[in-house]
């Protein structure tokens, strides 16, 4: 299955980390939120995914700007143990810590269910 995934944070060493897990299966960009309009424009993304390094601001205006280009495509926050906030219904959620096997079967399901080329 190959999809479009869109990798968002501001700790260039997890990006790169999570960014290598992924590509394994899928096509990723792995980019930091100030350079999320310029990505948005020039591709489609299937899922989004955001990292623990943005806060809760960081995470709403970066979906904001994400649903706009993407309005179906889902949304999956990893989520800090300090940042257990109240989003049920908005993202999907991992809480930390995040091992790459959980991670690629979160990727899965959440793709699993979009017609992918």
């Amino acid at each position: 299955m190959v999809g479009n995934v869109l990798l968002l944070g501001k700790d260039s060493g997890l990006l790169t980390t999570r960014a290598e897990v992924l590509m394994v299966a899928w096509k990723v960009t792995a980019i930091h939120p100030r350079r999320l309009a310029e990505a948005l424009v020039a591709t489609p993304f299937d899922l989004a995914i955001f990292c623990h390094s943005m806060s809760l601001a960081d995470v709403e205006t970066s979906a904001k700007q994400f649903r706009h280009f993407n309005p179906t495509s889902p949304i999956l926050w990893l989520q800090a143990i300090a940042q257990q906030l109240d989003t049920i219904g908005k993202y999907e959620v991992i809480q930390a810590p995040v091992y790459p096997m959980i991670l690629i079967g979160s990727v899965e399901k959440l793709l699993s269910g979009l017609a992918l080329n």
